[in-house]
């Protein structure tokens, strides 16, 4: 491949559904912020590693989550039993 076709693939436009969503066109960002809230505020933090933290409904947020959730991220070797 030519150093001008490599160039040219490195540089295409981006895709539309790649794009960034501008909130001034699709809606108000206070009310967008304010809807993201409301869901949040539903979820707790679960930790799973020292870095590592999901929010996860309340029923969720416990040990056998956190190590089903280890599990289907590969992390199985790094759970400790207490």
């Amino acid at each position: 491949m030519r150093k001008v076709d490599r160039l040219k693939k490195l540089h295409a436009p981006i895709d539309d559904k790649y794009k960034k969503i501008d909130t001034t066109v699709n809606g108000d960002a206070e009310r967008l912020a304010e809807m993201h809230k409301e869901v949040e505020r539903r979820l707790h933090p679960l930790r799973i590693d020292r870095s590592t933290v999901i929010y996860v409904p309340a029923e969720k947020c416990n040990e056998g989550y956190r190590r089903k959730w280890m599990k289907k991220a590969g992390m199985e070797k790094y759970i400790v039993v207490v």
